[in-house]
């Protein structure tokens, strides 16, 4: 640790103990409030909405290759197919990269 100093230190033990402390709390029951991300609500809004009118969803990936921006579309496109597949509507998921297809596929 060359580079690490003595505040650096104090940071990193006080980080430390208030994610054990944390943990500790809610493995004895305590709530913890988590602030909802509104866009995953917008998401349930559109699914909805298309359900209302009866038009399939699309659902575009990107033209990414494999990156983090891939991945994280294709959690999103899981959640998206399993909610519009309660619902029975199509979804549709035009890729551009073959090896997406085949991630993608397993959705």
């Amino acid at each position: 640790m060359d580079h690490a100093t003595l505040p650096i230190i104090i940071f990193i033990l006080l980080f430390s103990g208030f994610i054990i402390t944390m943990i500790m709390l809610t493995k004895r029951g305590k709530e913890v409030f988590l602030r909802p991300i509104n866009g995953l609500k917008v998401i349930d809004d559109a699914i909805g909405r298309a359900a209302e009118e009866d038009r399939p969803i699309m659902f575009n990936l990107g033209f990414d290759d494999l990156s983090v921006n891939l991945f994280c579309s294709l959690a999103v496109m899981g959640y998206v197919v399993r909610k519009a597949a309660k619902l029975s509507m199509p979804v549709y998921v035009p890729l551009a990269q073959p090896l997406a297809y085949a991630m993608a596929e397993e959705f």
